[in-house]
């Protein structure tokens, strides 16, 4: 989710990107970060993350 979020970033403001582009770049930053808000925080040492 960080990764779509440091692709698209730049989409948004560049000026060789069509307006549908940006857009579209703009939904999947927006629904990429309210993903990564959803995560419980989490740091190195807290270890593997249990199965679901």
């Amino acid at each position: 989710m960080k990764a779509v979020i440091n692709v698209y970033a730049p989409w948004t403001t560049s000026p060789v990107v069509n307006d549908r582009e940006r857009r579209f770049a703009h939904a999947r930053i927006t629904k990429a970060q309210d993903l990564l808000n959803r995560l419980p925080d989490r740091h190195p040492s807290d270890g593997p993350r249990p199965p679901r």
